[in-house]
């Protein structure tokens, strides 16, 4: 039953996610937007 209560959580998670690599706002994330979007991580480039 606690794996039920993290699904919420997560999608609501990855939709902030997903609001912040789209950022022209029509709902589609191109390669582009995805490169900006990592980039923004602070990750190292091999990751």
């Amino acid at each position: 039953m606690a794996a039920q209560n993290q699904i919420p959580n997560n999608i609501d998670l990855f939709d902030a996610y997903f609001r912040k690599a789209d950022l022209d706002g029509n709902g589609k994330i191109n390669g582009t937007k995805a490169i900006a979007f990592s980039q923004g991580s602070n990750l190292p480039k091999h990751i």
